[in-house]
């Protein structure tokens, strides 16, 4: 339109580098942005999919348990955190050590244990996003939030299976 180079058009994307106009190369670019964090005992190289062989309760049990170990881990808080089996459960449980019950990543990993505990939203923010303040720097590394976030999606489809298998009842 006007004599200037279409902007609005497909043929804009013609000469523009394989990839970025293509629907699969959002998706790769989506799936490589957390590439970083696919280490440690619970690499995470998305934080949505679920594998179809391990959407089951004992797969994301043991899932949630690996993430929220390596995070408490992180934390310098991993003796506090123990696997629990039991049907109902989130996978781990949280040691109830009164040296560390007003630790934050204690607090922030009790969230999501069969022993949930509640968090006050300015912890959850330090933690997680840190403040503009000098000394401000979240707790978490880019790493260990990448993995907080997956460990949000293992819980939530594995209490999703857990309520579809009638909630223990």
């Amino acid at each position: 339109m006007f004599g200037g180079e279409p902007v609005l058009s497909g043929e804009a994307f013609a000469e523009a580098s394989p990839g970025v106009s293509e629907p699969s190369g959002a998706f790769q670019t989506s799936v490589s942005s957390i590439a970083f964090a696919a280490a440690g005992l619970e690499p995470v190289a998305d934080i949505w999919h679920i594998p179809s062989l391990q959407d089951d309760i004992e797969h994301l049990q043991d899932m949630a348990f690996r993430l929220a170990f390596e995070l408490a881990e992180a934390l310098e808080i991993g003796e506090l955190v123990i696997e629990d089996k039991s049907p109902l459960s989130s996978g781990f449980r949280i040691i109830d050590e009164p040296m560390y019950s007003a630790h934050s990543g204690r607090q922030l990993l009790s969230l999501f244990s069969s022993d949930s505990t509640a968090l006050a939203a300015s912890a959850f923010s330090m933690l997680v996003v840190g403040a503009p303040e000098v000394g401000g720097e979240p707790l978490l590394d880019d790493i260990a939030v990448v993995k907080y976030f997956r460990l949000i999606r293992i819980l939530r489809r594995l209490h999703e299976l857990q309520r579809l298998t009638g909630g223990g009842e």
